[in-house]
């Protein structure tokens, strides 16, 4: 191989790689990031608060905050994934990636939730003689867990074997391990049960725990539920969601080895895990 024909090459070479350094640097490279604001369609002055955003099956996805501004990250998503916008209270809005990426103007998606049209059910008031049944394990103070990650729309729970007479939910209750946030914030949800993981919200309306200041060791995170009328007659589960960043912290508790009736999932949308028990408890009122 002669000396020319080597130079000949890589001068060829060097006109190569300058002409793809020129494509790359000029090629039009386009935000995937979608923001916008979600408001109620039942009053289009009201804004959604903490409506769960997510693609289907996948462990992807957000929460708009208090104001319902949210902020979504679809680079390197396929145009054919299902993005959900569900809150409790409200029909789901749902699209594809590209519609979304289609519709939005400037990165801006502003988005009309349709409100449900919530039905009472009837009350018969009656004398009765109740008692309170509790149900959980008491988890073990020396083995800590947490959540599988602090990102928005992450649950954690427990499922309850019931069976027998259908009964009232009055409280649930999570043991803190240790707390280094200066509050908490969580959306407490109900489901009932299918093929041993939660399935569908049972709730009409969010149940909310809002908690400044610190959290000691051993502390129990207590949410009452009885003026909320929640009834099950089966098996259900109750988890915490969460749906604010907390800033800088971590949140661990004590966990539970006598069953693995924990699930958790990293999005709303994701599918559920078994887990080692965390300890969550409930209580339940039912006739005697």
């Amino acid at each position: 191989m002669s000396w020319d024909y080597i130079q000949k090459t890589n001068r060829c070479m060097k006109h190569v790689f300058g002409l793809i350094l020129i494509i790359l640097i000029n090629f039009p490279i386009k935000s995937q990031i979608v923001s916008g604001k979600i408001i109620s369609s039942a009053n289009i002055s009201e804004t959604v608060e903490f409506v769960n955003i997510g693609i289907k099956g996948r462990s992807f996805g957000t929460v708009s905050d208090e104001r319902g501004d949210f902020r979504i990250d679809l680079t390197g998503k396929s145009d054919a994934d299902t993005v959900i916008f569900s809150h409790i209270g409200y029909y789901p809005f749902i699209c594809t990636v590209r519609d979304l990426r289609n519709k939005r103007e400037n990165n801006q998606f502003n988005l009309t939730l349709k409100a449900k049209m919530m039905s009472l059910d009837e009350v018969v008031v009656r004398n009765r003689r109740t008692k309170i049944r509790r149900l959980g394990d008491e988890p073990m103070n020396t083995i800590q867990g947490s959540f599988f990650e602090d990102k928005l729309g992450c649950e954690l729970g427990t499922v309850f074997r019931f069976k027998g007479k259908k009964g009232r939910l009055k409280k649930v209750s999570m043991k803190i391990a240790s707390c280094t946030y200066d509050s908490l914030c969580f959306r407490i949800n109900i489901y009932n049960v299918a093929g041993g993981v939660p399935d569908t919200n049972i709730l009409k309306q969010p149940i909310y725990y809002k908690g400044p200041g610190k959290y000691p060791k051993g502390y129990v995170l207590t949410v009452n539920l009885g003026e909320h009328d929640i009834f099950v007659d089966q098996d259900f589960a109750v988890t915490f969601e969460l749906i604010k960043d907390l800033g800088k912290g971590g949140l661990n508790f004590p966990l539970t080895f006598l069953r693995r009736n924990t699930v958790s999932r990293k999005t709303s949308q994701d599918n559920w895990y078994r887990i080692l028990g965390t300890g969550i408890k409930t209580e339940v009122e039912i006739e005697k």
